[in-house]
């Protein structure tokens, strides 16, 4: 779980309830507000928040500390219903070989600075994302044995949602002023088709 949910758990300090994850009935959400991962709710856990034992100051014994500090934020409302302008097929296996070649041999660097994006060309539509928020998310879904996924792309918000099956991830796109000129930026147009 913690291999699975870590990545996508904010590194704020200030913001304790984010570095942490959120146990349902029926999902294990955790959040840094920029990418998100849903997963079905596989554990034992009880309804709450929950730290990272990694993340805590004082380490226990226990993987998992509840955490009752806060409340969670309200992960549906960022959930785009059925305003998808476009919905392609996701080449993950493919997406991962060129996202760690390309970080293995040093020609992309993936930090979490916005100026580190990749792109990619929906229809009309020119997205571009942090490239390390991008490779976390197929790296989920690598973990989780997918081959591909779907990734759906909201013309209102621009949010990206990417699933398969209960499994569920968000990635909220950066600006994308001139993405389409600039070479420098990794292009994975390629990895996204349409199912036919």
């Amino acid at each position: 779980l913690e291999k699975l949910l870590l990545p996508f758990a904010s590194k704020d300090s200030l913001r304790p309830q984010l570095q942490s994850f959120f146990v349902d009935k029926n999902n294990i959400v955790a959040t840094d507000a920029h990418k998100l991962a849903i997963l079905p709710n596989f554990t034992q856990l009880s309804d709450g928040i929950y730290q990272f034992n990694k993340l805590v100051k004082e380490p226990t014994t226990e993987k998992y500390i509840p955490y009752s500090d806060s409340r969670y934020p309200d992960y549906n409302c960022v959930i785009p219903t059925n305003n998808f302008t476009a919905e392609k097929l996701m080449d993950i296996s493919g997406l991962r070989q060129i996202l760690s070649a390309a970080k293995k041999f040093k020609l992309y660097e993936f930090t979490d600075n916005p100026a580190k994006k990749v792109k990619f060309k929906i229809g009309n539509q020119l997205y571009a994302v942090n490239g390390a928020f991008f490779l976390t998310v197929v790296t989920l879904f690598t973990q989780l044995n997918c081959k591909t996924a779907i990734a759906q792309f909201s013309g209102e918000t621009k949010v990206i949602s990417i699933s398969y099956g209960k499994i569920k991830s968000m990635l909220m796109p950066l600006v994308n002023e001139g993405v389409e000129e600039n070479s420098e930026i990794l292009d994975l147009t390629d990895f996204f088709y349409d199912e036919n």
